[in-house]
């Protein structure tokens, strides 16, 4: 039996009886809740009719409880959160939670170890533990290559099941991946504690000796690091650290996160990070590489593969959680820059989201086609309507402009439709404003934990025809929606409006002891060939789909590569590459498969020309000013390739 190690507190030892809420703070939270899903809940009909629910009148059921004091919900705060995550989760949407008050939400229950899945020749999934945090004591045996075979005595598949059945996800990949991902950790700011204090596992070491063990559960703070002092009052600042400042409200705004994912890359941060400052080594983490390029920002990874199919340039995103989309494509830019230039991996698995438009201003640097954004609706809803009216554009953020819905919703009770038309939410100047940077073909890998922003952006690489896209699940997870929390929406309630409708937007009160909501408010719809989908529950089917193989997990994801390098290998390669000479006024161009140039000067034809011997010179109108170039390559008469460059003549 594996003992308790030193640096973490037992969860046991540290579970809240209760937050400390009254009858009317229950009160409070169910009616904010019942607004939220009856008012401005964006994929309502979409999940009565998909999961055959109905949680506004199960919200009203548990408004009538709340009257009888005998009720378990009265009695007890654990069963009224039990209910109330319940009805939450029955519309497997991870954007849409409910957030747990203090102290629940400072809380993240884990287990010291990380299990990952990968299959056989014959597609039969094993479960490895991959990594060992130094919050689990030393073993001779439990350590980083060894099976799971079974889960408290269940086999361990069906305890992933079970796992993510109870987390909400939109179809069967993301509920799986849900379970599988929230094993050893899970985010209490919206999930009950463990059953169980203690798991007992049977695993096989890798000389097959089938042994057994059991380990407790521990307890982490998002907002700290390991071994903190649990016993101290958290600040309000700390409790969630994805809380919207209001001095920020625009970019809360444009969020499109799953807060689940965040908690756990957090956790994931802190308990496995931290081997390499204790010294505590993990076979599968994978050793400095020489051909790495370092990253300005933590979340992103840059570096050239070898595969049998060549040499290429891979770059991992991991998060859109960015302050500053213009920075992070800055980086991006940049880092592709250093990187080979015949052909990208872009692998975003595992990525939750983030800023809606860091993602999809980001798709028009690997395309020479004008990117179409994908499209917005609202429910219609008379609160929808007037806090549409009240921020065209905001008083408190000006840069918040709701105008582009506001005809429809106004239209809508006598047309009697239930959504507002369809608007962008990234612009087509913002989605546009650079241009394609990287001309080699790019493969997209993708898995279910692919969420939100990262849905979008998949669906825009898919939907704008960038290229192919390989997946290490059968679907990525389906989160097509604007996320906004509860905050968010007092804020843009508080604009002032018509006297007649004070009392409708003053729907949003606070929310007792740090407790929260986040609602999909904005739901999003394809483009192109599949414009007017929904993106919610349907996600993005990838071109072809990779297992994960033991060497995937163990080593570097070394499979997957050379899965997805040859998927480049089999697409076109048109490629442009420029070099100014200012002295001559000159641009000497450089292409792969291309037949034709033509070129533009601040966005006016400037000429056209025949490649030959795969390089071209094009000579410009000398000027002393600097002037913005665009060279668009062509073969067989279609658009391949472009790139943007600015010359100032010398003079």
């Amino acid at each position: 039996m594996v003992e308790l190690a030193a640096g973490l507190p037992r969860l046991a030892d540290n579970l809240p009886k209760d937050a400390g809420l009254t009858l009317t703070d229950k009160r409070t939270l169910v009616d904010q809740a019942k607004v939220l899903l009856e008012q401005v809940y964006a994929h309502i009909y979409l999940k009565k009719a998909l999961y055959a629910i109905d949680p506004v009148q199960r919200l009203s059921l548990l408004q009538y409880r709340l009257e009888n004091p005998s009720d378990p919900v009265v009695k007890s705060e654990l069963e009224f959160h039990r209910e109330l995550l319940s009805i939450f989760t029955s519309l497997h949407d991870l954007h849409t939670n409910y957030v747990l008050p203090a102290p629940y939400n400072s809380l993240t229950a884990i287990l010291p170890f990380l299990v990952e899945e990968y299959f056989d020749d014959k597609q039969q999934a094993h479960y490895l533990v991959t990594k060992i945090s130094s919050a689990a004591p030393a073993s001779d045996t439990f350590k980083a290559g060894v099976e799971l075979i079974t889960w408290n005595g269940l086999p361990i598949t069906e305890a992933i099941r079970l796992n993510g059945e109870q987390g909400g996800g939109s179809n069967p990949a993301a509920r799986y991946a849900v379970g599988l991902r929230s094993l050893t950790i899970r985010a209490l700011a919206i999930n009950l504690p463990p059953l169980e204090s203690r798991i007992y596992l049977q695993y096989k070491t890798t000389d097959d000796k089938l042994l057994e063990t059991s380990f407790e559960w521990l307890v982490i703070k998002p907002s700290g690091g390991l071994g903190v002092d649990l016993g101290a009052s958290p600040s309000p600042d700390t409790l969630l650290p994805l809380r919207p400042d209001p001095s920020r409200i625009y970019r809360d705004f444009l969020m499109g996160n799953q807060l689940e994912g965040e908690y756990i890359n957090q956790a994931r941060k802190k308990l496995f990070v931290e081997m390499r400052a204790t010294g505590r080594r993990n076979s599968s983490r994978r050793a400095a590489d020489s051909t790495e390029v370092k990253s300005l920002l933590e979340d992103i990874t840059a570096r050239a593969v070898t595969t049998p199919s060549g040499s290429f340039a891979y770059l991992r995103l991991f998060s859109f959680m960015v302050q500053d989309d213009q920075a992070f494509l800055k980086e991006i830019i940049r880092l592709l820059k250093l990187l080979p230039q015949n052909g990208l991996i872009l692998d975003v698995r595992g990525n939750p989201g983030g800023l809606i438009t860091a993602a999809e201003r980001l798709l028009q640097l690997f395309t020479p086609h004008v990117i179409e954004p994908e499209k917005a609706q609202f429910i219609s809803t008379p609160l929808i309507r007037e806090l549409c009216i009240r921020n065209s554009p905001s008083p408190i953020a000006p840069q918040i402009n709701l105008k582009p819905w506001v005809a429809s919703l106004r239209q809508a009770p006598v047309t009697g439709t239930l959504y507002s038309t369809g608007h962008v939410i990234t612009s087509i100047e913002e989605a546009n404003d650079i241009g394609q940077v990287y001309t080699g073909p790019v493969v997209l890998i993708t898995d279910a934990h692919c969420y939100s922003a990262t849905d979008m952006f998949a669906a825009g690489f898919r939907d704008n025809k960038v290229g192919k896209i390989l997946g290490a699940s059968d679907n990525t997870g389906a989160g097509g929606a604007n996320v906004w929390q509860h905050l968010v929406l007092r804020v843009l309630a508080e604009a002032p409006g018509r006297a007649e409708t004070n009392a409708l937007t003053k729907a949003f009160t606070e929310l007792p002891r740090m407790a929260d909501f986040r609602v999909s408010s904005r739901r999003m719809l394809r483009v192109g060939e599949q414009a007017g989908m929904p993106l919610e529950d349907f996600g993005v089917e990838p071109d072809e789909r990779h297992y994960m193989t033991r060497t995937d997990i163990l080593s570097s994801n070394q499979d997957l590569i050379n899965h997805a390098a040859k998927l480049l290998l089999a697409q076109s390669q048109h490629q442009i590459s420029i070099k100014t000479d200012p002295a001559k006024c000159e641009l000497q161009v450089s292409t792969t498969a291309i037949d034709r140039l033509d070129w533009y000067i601040n966005g006016r034809p400037a000429g056209s020309v025949d490649v030959s011997n795969n390089t071209a010179t094009l000579t410009l109108p000398k000027a002393s000013a600097e002037r913005q170039i665009r060279v668009e390559g062509f073969a067989n008469h279609e658009k391949v390739a472009a790139m943007q460059v600015s010359l100032k003549c010398s003079a």
